[in-house]
């Protein structure tokens, strides 16, 4: 088994490199003594950034705690916690950009005094062997009430692509131990007392699906009002571990079906989780509300630009001047209603000259806005008041 590791900068598009390990440990940093050293004038790296290490039959990749921190696949890791590699992965680490590839041994030519002695599939049977012993002990921690769903929707989405030829019928044939893998007899089970039959297949399988695509449609949501938030509104959203949009529907199904989190932080996970469905739920409210509020306050401070009584008080305060004199406007008769005229004129024709972006930003916007805000702010004090919660979901005791 090995890693390859390919890199690019974003300065330099030009700039390539290519780089091959084994299983070895590879500490990533500016020291020029480490395995992965990297270049950094602008001081975005740590002496000792992050490190790769091979344990468990996996590599998995660790932030040492380092200043400006590292992400895979655009998610930010936690320091000194081990996050697992494969193939496709992309690691950033200050202007570099890292993608990941690892590569199985390559099964050695037979010669024709070996080809009886070694088996060309020993190796890689011996990887499926210790694969599936990671995936039962894992099975087996998990709550007996989903991980059957969980492992199927993780089998599904893996082997989506992967049609059943010749070599998966003998592997799925002496994983069973049946001659016949095309209608496998279902097991019976007797349900305890006091419990629900358990599921058919097909059923369990609808079932999986069916979860996959409402989670789908809560991320989806969730996406909307946080690009609507960040893009039209221009406010700077965090991005944290629990943040629902940057999860996929598989991953969030699996981090919730999960059950090696601590009580407390799968609690404060959940009320995380929670505070942005509910922000997303109050989004239409707030749509709405800001709507009818700009379209009200937009129409208000047009007409009260245009307004032709406020524009002839404003004439009227005026003076005119002749050399020395100065002569109050309101004086001389038709003065003011002429002079207001040729004023809304070009009140009028300045409104018509801004464009459509200027208009609707210096008028409607800030109206929308305040409004927007101001709704999912009132909703989500109402709905706190009634749990006895904060919309964080504490107590408000606590």
């Amino acid at each position: 088994m090995s890693l390859v590791l390919r890199l690019t900068r974003k300065t330099d598009p030009q700039w390539r490199q290519e780089r091959r390990f084994g299983q070895e440990e590879i500490v990533i940093g500016r020291r020029a003594s480490h395995k992965l050293a990297l270049e950094d004038t602008n001081r975005q790296i740590s002496r000792d950034h992050a490190r790769i290490v091979w344990e468990n039959e996996q590599y998995s990749l660790t932030d040492l705690g380092s200043r400006n921190g590292t992400a895979l696949n655009n998610r930010r890791l936690s320091p000194n916690h081990p996050y697992p590699l494969k193939t496709g992965d992309v690691i950033l680490i200050g202007e570099y950009r890292i993608e990941v590839s690892v590569v199985l041994p390559e099964p050695q030519e037979d010669t024709e005094e070996t080809a009886f002695l070694e088996n060309p599939f020993g190796e890689e049977a011996r990887i499926l062997a210790q694969l599936l012993a990671r995936i039962r002990k894992k099975y087996h921690r998990e709550s007996p009430n989903h991980r059957e769903t969980a492992l199927e929707l993780a089998l599904q989405s893996a082997l989506a692509d992967s049609d059943m030829g010749e070599c998966e019928r003998i592997l799925a044939k002496r994983l069973i131990g049946k001659k016949d893998v095309s209608n496998p007899p279902a097991e019976e089970k007797i349900p305890l007392p006091g419990t629900s039959p358990p599921l058919p297949q097909a059923q369990l399988s609808q079932s999986g699906q069916l979860l996959k695509l409402f989670m789908g449609y809560v991320l989806g949501m969730v996406r909307s009002v946080w690009k609507f938030r960040q893009e039209f509104l221009g406010m700077t959203l965090p991005q944290m571990e629990y943040s629902l949009h940057l999860f996929s529907p598989e991953e969030l199904i699996g981090k919730l079906l999960s059950n090696r989190t601590p009580p407390a932080a799968r609690q404060q996970e959940l009320n995380f989780m929670k505070a942005q469905i509910e922000e997303a739920l109050l989004h239409p409210l707030g749509l709405l509300e800001g709507y009818r509020v700009s379209v009200d306050e937009g129409v208000r401070q047009v007409l009260m630009e245009i307004n032709p009584a406020k524009i002839e008080q404003e004439v009227a305060r005026q003076s005119l001047s002749l050399g020395p004199l100065k002569i109050p406007c309101r004086a001389i008769p038709l003065w003011v209603p002429l002079k207001a005229y040729a004023a809304l004129k070009k009140q009028l024709f300045d409104l018509l000259q801004e464009g459509r972006g200027t208009f609707e930003s210096r008028i409607f916007r800030p109206a929308f806005v305040h409004a927007y805000m101001k709704t999912i702010s009132s909703a989500r004090k109402e709905e706190a008041g009634a749990s006895g919660s904060d919309y964080r979901g504490q107590n408000k005791e606590s």
